[in-house]
């Protein structure tokens, strides 16, 4: 019985860890001869987390509401611009051929706990598909959290 029950926790921490590792790159085209990146129009998300602490002496529970909100794009402006890109605020026909047009996506949920979004990176002056990148996340509290997580682990394998 001990035997099985070992056998049985291996096997699921191997799937929990497998499922929250997902990701794939897709690169097309070297993604180095862009200097200038327009990010699509995302949504913004507002994440609400309640938790309900120990009863003190006289029975009192506390109750903590923790509102997280942002936005995907900040998310991948703020890494882009790290890695040296150039925000362009504005699409200009002129600068279209060293310009990337950057859309996310969330393309699905496992398990209800863990988020995956693709982002996809495409030539502006061809619309053409220069690279696109998948990852999930899993194991964080908030739906903002596991988004933002994702995101930051698709764009870190698309620059390894």
């Amino acid at each position: 019985m001990k035997q099985f029950l070992s056998i049985l926790v291996c096997a699921l921490a191997l799937c929990g860890c497998a499922a929250s590792r997902h990701s794939s790159v897709n690169k097309v085209a070297p993604i180095e001869g862009y200097k200038y990146f327009y990010v699509l129009g995302t949504n913004g998300m507002v994440s609400i987390d309640s938790r309900v602490g120990l009863a003190d002496e006289l029975g009192n529970a506390s109750a903590n509401t923790y509102i997280n909100a942002f936005n995907p794009s900040d998310v991948i402006i703020g890494y882009l611009m790290k890695k040296g890109f150039i925000r362009a605020p504005t699409l200009d026909k002129e600068q279209a051929v060293k310009t990337l047009l950057v859309s996310y996506g969330e393309s699905g949920h496992h398990r209800g706990n863990i988020a995956e979004v693709t982002i996809q990176f495409i030539d502006a002056s061809t619309y053409e598909l220069v690279a696109s990148t998948t990852a999930a996340s899993g194991g964080l509290k908030t739906d903002s959290d596991k988004l933002r997580d994702a995101i930051l682990k698709s764009l870190q394998n698309l620059f390894e």
